[in-house]
């Protein structure tokens, strides 16, 4: 093999370059994005529509019919389906894999906003949301203690705010807490009185709540931008609203309502233990690793307990990344014991050192692999790992084969008391001629193993975006194995393979490394 003898000519380059992958492939290793499951693009958009108070019937007349008339024209659309509940519509599309996402995506959007004016008036805005296993929360923070649960949310909303500026956290949504209203309770004597309708006091409400742009003003060296800020933030505010003028006296909405802050009706709730709580659920960014996110956010959580009341218990649930540590420590495992069992059965055929030289197409070939898998963007999740562990027990068969073949030839030309000097030369021709003779061999049964993972590359669907992980990884690891049994495992036999023993080895001679050099030392030593 070329590769072969180019890579013995050079085995000082070889091994710089050896040095190199070791620390590339643990830098990409501890810097790969950790995940439980693939971050695959799912080409499903869900439609939903809120309709508070409306019954499933007047649900699906008024909203779900006309939606979805106006999404069914979207392309590329394999199944869609529409279900009314009480309150709310909601439509899910599910498009061919082939389909591009984003222009799915906004291509709902779009159907979604045409069809919004022929909806009931009264309708909350509609949510048009794509399905991704990164919108599943990586860790739930829940908050409990005994005091009200106005102060406990200050303190959530106090969390929150912290967690969200961690890098790589997109969202930390609180639930099971109380929402702020300021609620206007219309007298409907006294408005009745002063003449003045439900109308008027909720178009007083909008007209007086705005924030509107004031122009420019110009002077000769600068300009200001002016605004006019009579957004309505208290509800002191809120009461000196005037509705309407009677007889040339303003009626304030105080006149005719009362005006108090309030909370919203409870919508969720969450309970630690019986006891009244607030979760916070955390997702993070697709491509983040969630080990470093998980850290990062407990870390907040850490600095932020002594700011809380006193009693305050703060549980941490769904820990995402005590799973993926645990994957990655099985696989560091299996690792460690493929490689004391190949030593322990090669050490009875080869010897110890020879034994040694196979175990390194283990750590070598990982290393290659986690190289290639970090540039090519793919994350550690629980198919790539299992992946791994699968193809673990295959790395060692081409180094096997090329190291005990290079043993034999390094037999056949020199006995145990053959000359120092000879028996290197020797080395470096046995390692060549070795591993020539079982190459093409070698690269069939990889290539027969590579083709059996191949066509499953191919799988269509969401399933085989999944699952399309582990021929990928299983692939790329053989052939990470065949690049160090052709390159690296001669490489290292030329320079520490052990002396042959036994009564079957030859006396070396000059004439049997004159018949040896012949051959190839024109190759090999230029």
């Amino acid at each position: 093999m070329v590769v072969t003898r180019v890579a013995i000519r050079f085995r000082t380059a070889i091994f710089v370059l050896m040095g190199n992958l070791v620390l590339a492939g643990l830098l990409s290793f501890y810097g790969m994005p950790r995940e439980m499951f693939p971050d695959i693009e799912i080409p499903v958009v869900v439609v939903s529509v809120p309709y508070p108070g409306a019954s499933p019937t007047d649900v699906e007349q008024l909203i779900l019919t006309p939606l979805e008339t106006e999404l069914k024209s979207v392309k590329n659309i394999s199944k869609l389906k529409g279900t009314a509940y009480e309150g709310a519509a909601v439509v899910s599309l599910e498009f061919v894999p082939e389909a591009n996402i984003d222009e799915a995506l906004q291509a709902v959007r779009d159907r979604v906003s045409r069809v919004k004016p022929k909806l009931p008036a009264d309708i909350l805005d509609p949510s048009v949301n794509e399905v991704s296993f990164s919108d599943f929360p990586i860790l739930i923070v829940n908050v409990s203690g005994p005091y009200a649960l106005d102060r406990l949310e200050a303190f959530g909303e106090r969390l929150e705010e912290a967690i969200e500026g961690v890098p790589g956290v997109l969202s930390a949504d609180v639930s099971g807490g109380l929402e702020g209203e300021v609620r206007v309770e219309v007298d409907p004597e006294a408005a009745a009185a002063s003449g003045v309708a439900l109308n008027d006091i909720v178009n007083a409400i909008r007209s007086e709540n705005v924030n509107l742009p004031g122009g420019v003003l110009e002077a000769e060296t600068t300009s200001w931008l002016l605004r006019t800020p009579a957004d309505i933030r208290r509800a002191d505010q809120l009461r000196e609203v005037v509705v309407k003028e009677k007889n040339g006296r303003p009626i304030r909405l105080s006149d005719v309502a009362k005006v108090e802050r309030g909370f919203e009706k409870r919508q969720n709730y969450a309970r630690i233990n019986g006891r009244t709580a607030i979760s916070l659920n955390i997702t993070k960014r697709s491509g983040a690793n969630i080990v470093e996110v998980v850290d990062a956010v407990k870390a907040i959580v850490a600095e932020l307990e002594p700011e809380a009341p006193s009693g305050t218990e703060i549980k941490l649930l769904q820990d995402q990344s005590v799973r993926i540590r645990q994957m990655i420590e099985d696989l560091v495992n299996n690792i460690i014991t493929a490689l004391v069992l190949v030593i322990a059965v090669l050490f009875f055929f080869m010897g110890a050192r020879n034994a040694a030289l196979v175990s390194l197409a283990v750590p070598l070939s990982m290393l290659l692999t986690f190289v290639t898998l970090d540039a090519m963007g793919v994350t550690l999740n629980m198919v790539t790992l299992f992946s791994l562990i699968l193809a673990l027990g295959m790395l060692v068969d081409n180094a096997i084969v090329i190291i005990e073949n290079i043993y034999r030839h390094l037999g056949e030309r020199v006995g145990p008391d053959a000359d120092a000097s000879l028996f290197r030369r020797m080395r470096v021709i046995a390692a060549y001629t070795g591993t020539a003779e079982v190459a093409w061999p070698v690269i069939a049964s990889t290539a027969t193993t590579v083709a059996a993972f191949g066509p499953l590359l191919f799988w269509p669907g969401i399933m085989g975006k999944f699952m399309g992980y582990l021929p990928l990884v299983v692939i790329i690891t053989l052939t990470s194995s065949l690049i160090v049994g052709l390159l690296m495992n001669p490489v290292t036999a030329a320079v520490f393979m052990a002396r042959p023993s036994g009564e079957g080895a030859p006396e070396a001679t000059d004439d049997c490394w004159e018949q040896a050099h012949a051959a190839r030392s024109r190759s090999l030593y230029g």
